[in-house]
């Protein structure tokens, strides 16, 4: 079986679109590369991986985020200059495929392979980003309205709280406590949230009349970034997802593995103008030999998050990994159940089906609440959190032997590593803390798997490793999202089964980097951490043996 491994961050100079194929030396005898798109919400990315040895090319760069004054398509090369409401949140569809389009050019051109030596593609795209096509004039009557995009707040609040919702939410609790019935489960999880493409697409329809009508007539298409991105590349409209990329929409039903009836006939919504959905490993279309010379298969589309559960290998219950990027994401392999509490922020969503007579698996996620806040306000303060990445372990152990052999409430240092030391122990404490409200619901199997940008800093995973007693595992390969893809792309091309990716795990795991428990925890007050529950450990100092 083939290996997969990862490497180098590329640059290179733009070149037209015509002159693409000349770029590039001759192909090889036989095509060996994976090639896949990654796009999230504050990166693009482009990695390509070899079969045998390691990656040889990865590029990457900013996307472009549009904010215009109203939900009006902003069609110019930047980002328009007037503010917006800070509820506007958009991309610009036009700008953000050149972006697209450059980023292969570049992977391809910064180690002179030629397109003619791919064999596949994948994609994987962060969730619940959607625009709204019109397929009788073929064009995009909205931009990409992102999942951060906050005008559906008030509409899902105001959903939420109808006696209808009420009392769907209540029959559905009550029954899923007599019978374990799956429906019962989701009728009992209804709940909106912004980041649920419903509440946004109700709020675009009420002030956009032209997005209203292309939906009374049938001519609007409902399409997710991932969808839209495989259209705009295979050049064909006919809009195909995934399960796991529209399991988190808001009105699909993890249950039947279908469209919600009841959900689309309640707020007006006729299955057609929804995508085609098929299973993340599987055949998608073919690059347009417009673009770089010739057909190429797109075999994979998934959902960034379960791209990285699945580079993490979580194909057995209870594996668990935390993403610590922007956002603190716990997700675990639920083993085929489903599981919903509103008030935890715990939902279940699709992981991945590899074919169509494959059974689907499920993962069930949470957000980390005050993770996210707590990042940005040590942004405005100016608090330089890649100081404490670095790991000046010596000088750390000499700030907190000095703290601990003192009689003070906090440790007073000048400096960003004392105040990164302050920020990761309480964001540790907060992640432990949500930790232990999932175990209460999914039988967790540890050591945990890390990833996301904060993941490099040895130093938090030692305070998470000893708050939690457990062992944390990074893996040496840190783009799992990339690599997540390109496993399914490889299934989804013939290359491998997912039988000969269970039996990897083994040198996943010997290419990880294991936190131990190096940390001596004093359970003291800290004014950082007051609001974590009475019942979590909480650190004034640590020690490191």
């Amino acid at each position: 079986m083939y290996a997969l491994m990862l490497v180098v961050t590329a640059k290179a100079p733009n070149v037209s679109m015509g002159r693409r194929q000349q770029r590039h030396r001759k192909p090889l005898q036989e095509p060996q590369y994976i090639l896949v798109l990654d796009l999230g919400s504050t990166f693009l990315k482009c990695t390509i991986f070899h079969l045998k040895q390691s990656t040889l090319s990865h590029s990457s760069s900013t996307s472009t985020v549009a904010a215009p004054e109203s939900v009006g398509i902003s069609r110019t090369a930047t980002p328009a200059k007037k503010t917006a409401p800070a509820e506007h949140v958009e991309i610009d569809p036009g700008l953000l495929f050149q972006h697209i389009l450059k980023l292969i050019e570049d992977a391809l051109t910064e180690h002179n392979i030629s397109w003619e030596d791919v064999i596949t593609i994948g994609i994987t795209s962060q969730r619940n980003t959607f625009l709204v096509y019109d397929a009788a004039t073929g064009r995009e009557l909205t931009n990409l309205v992102s999942w951060k995009d906050r005008r559906g707040d008030v509409i899902a609040e105001s959903w939420n709280r109808t006696w209808l919702s009420r009392v769907v939410r209540f029959a559905g609790t009550a029954m899923s406590g007599l019978i374990n019935w799956n429906r019962a489960i989701i009728m009992s999880a209804i709940y909106f949230r912004s980041g649920h493409i419903l509440p946004r697409l109700s709020w675009i329809r009420k002030n956009m009349p032209d997005v209203e009508a292309a939906i009374s007539t049938g001519s609007a298409k409902i399409v997710s970034l991932d969808s839209w991105t495989v259209a705009r590349l295979t050049n064909d409209f006919d809009f195909l997802t995934d399960y796991s990329c529209i399991s988190s929409w808001g009105f699909f039903s993890p249950a039947s593995m279908r469209w919600s009836r009841p959900m689309l006939w309640s707020f007006g919504i006729p299955r057609s103008i929804l995508p085609k959905i098929q299973p993340t490993a599987s055949h998608f279309g073919r690059i347009s030999e417009k673009f770089f010379g010739s057909l190429k298969p797109i075999t994979a589309v998934v959902a960034d998050q379960q791209a990285s559960a699945f580079g993490h290998y979580l194909f057995r219950p209870g594996q668990c990994k935390i993403t610590l990027g922007t956002g603190a994401f716990i997700t675990a392999n639920s083993g085929g159940r489903l599981i919903f509490d509103n008030e935890a922020n715990i939902y279940t969503l699709v992981g991945w089906k590899t074919g169509a007579a494959e059974p689907a698996v499920y993962l069930t996620e949470t957000l980390v609440a005050g993770y996210a806040e707590t990042l940005t306000e040590c942004s405005q303060r100016g608090v330089n959190l890649r100081l404490g990445i670095v790991d000046n372990l010596d000088e750390i152990d000499e700030l907190l032997c000095r703290f601990l052999s003192s009689e003070e409430e906090e440790l007073a240092v000048e400096g960003n590593i004392g105040q990164a030391l302050d920020v990761f122990i309480c964001l540790a404490c907060m992640i432990v803390a949500q930790i232990k409200v999932l175990s209460q619901r999914v039988d967790l199997n540890f050591p945990l798997r890390v990833d996301g940008g904060l993941s490099n800093s040895t130093v938090l995973l030692r305070i998470l490793a000893t708050l939690l007693g457990e062992f944390i595992e990074r893996p040496e390969d840190r783009e799992t999202t990339s690599s997540g893809a390109a496993w399914l792309a490889g299934i989804g091309a013939g290359l491998w089964t997912l039988s000969d990716m269970k039996a990897h795990e083994s040198h996943y795991r010997a290419e990880c980097e294991t936190e131990l428990q190096t940390f001596l925890i004093i359970s003291i007050k800290t004014k950082t951490v007051d609001e974590v529950p009475p019942e979590m450990p909480v650190c004034r100092g640590v020690r490191i043996r």
